[in-house]
């Protein structure tokens, strides 16, 4: 096995080589393209990665080889060049489906799969349904917008006139007929825009697709709408008949590196289950030569299956210092999180899921602007 993983802000690279039996005399390593893909040969198989940046050429790529008895050896490449990149460039991505990008002929599909494995594709969110999309806007928002009126000068610091304003934190926010509000990973809408959905009242109130069964989302009864999960669902244009989807693993990403921007924090709890994750790197570049050859964008995350700090004293412990917050994601998609990161870890070589007492997992993410 090889695995590469390439650092762009420190312009290196981890290279992990796992045999699966010791070397001998027509086990062969080479760097080549320039510094830009390595190539194994052991026992008259061959695997070969690309990597994300060329790394400097070695004199002996030998060198890189794990020596008997051992099996695996981790090696760290230099950068055969080094470009300047900014911390906060990396974190930016394209969000996909925000309301901008969105209008009155767009149709979101269950993006489950039948009992034949077919994908389901039943119209969910018909284009005759929704006349606006609207963005909501980052979580604290109505925070901030009563702090910002309570001292800006000459204004009435009455709270009640926040109220009129529409986005006070006492304000609640109620799901319209007609209209799609979006965030990061879900869409707001009232129960009487959507078709084929089936509400399990005995489950959670959880949202599923009336023609397959698979899940697409849950009542917000707090909004008094229904919130259908981005990444259960496909979408599909009036200006063409292509049906795209995007892995869930892409959407978490999206949103833990929401989360990042708008609290500064690394490390979150799960609400549900007792999981902690630390967002170590905002981006990373990983080549596993079990999945292909090409490199994948990816946020590192470290995590262990246990809380770090009692629940109670998350929010006291926010206020404090800044350290830990818990994960605000809905239930079903917070499982989804904890299943990524433990096969994520799973299909890396042994010396590359641990650090120190956490597990290590990457966690697959949208190109970052700019690629």
């Amino acid at each position: 096995m090889l695995f590469a993983e390439h650092l762009p802000f420190v312009q290196s690279t981890n290279l992990i080589i796992q045999l699966g039996s010791v070397l001998d005399s027509n086990t062969r390593l080479s760097i080549g393209d320039s510094g830009r893909s390595i190539l194994l040969q052991h026992h008259g198989q061959e695997e070969r990665i690309r990597l994300h940046a060329a790394v400097a050429n070695i004199k002996h790529d030998s060198q890189l080889l794990p020596a008997p008895p051992l099996t695996s050896r981790i090696s760290r490449l230099a950068a055969l060049t080094r470009h300047k990149r900014s911390a906060s460039g990396a974190e930016q991505q394209a969000i996909l489906w925000t309301a901008n990008q969105l209008d009155k002929d767009a149709q979101f599909l269950c993006g489950g799969r039948t009992s034949s494995g077919d994908f389901c594709h039943a119209v969910i969110l018909g284009n005759t349904s929704i006349k606006a999309y609207k963005d909501l806007p980052s979580e604290g928002w109505a925070d901030m917008m009563d702090l910002w009126h309570c001292h800006k000068p000459e204004e009435d610091h009455d709270h009640s006139a926040l109220n009129e304003k529409g986005y006070s934190a006492s304000s609640r926010l109620i799901a319209q007929t007609g209209v799609a509000m979006v965030d990061i990973l879900t869409f707001l809408v009232s129960k009487e825009d959507c078709t084929n959905i089936k509400i399990l009242e005995h489950e959670q109130n959880r949202i599923v697709c009336d023609r397959c069964g698979c899940l697409i989302g849950e009542v917000d009864t707090l909004c008094s709408g229904i919130r259908l999960y981005k990444p259960l669902l496909a979408f599909k244009s009036a200006q063409s008949e292509a049906i795209t989807r995007h892995d869930t693993r892409l959407w978490l990403s999206s949103y833990l590196l929401s989360l990042i921007d708008t609290s500064g924090i690394r490390k979150f709890q799960g609400r549900y289950s007792d999981f902690t994750i630390w967002i170590f790197s905002p981006l990373v570049f990983y080549s596993l030569s079990t999945l292909g050859e090409d490199p994948k964008p990816a946020l590192k995350i470290f995590y262990k299956k246990q809380l770090i700090e009692d629940r109670d004293q998350t929010m006291q412990l926010n206020k404090q210092n800044m350290q830990l917050d818990e994960l605000t994601l809905p239930r079903d998609l917070e499982a989804a999180l904890a299943d990524a990161l433990g096969m994520a870890n799973t299909i890396l070589p042994s010396e590359a899921r641990k650090f120190q007492d956490w597990n290590v997992a990457f966690l697959d993410r949208f190109p970052p602007e700019g690629g």
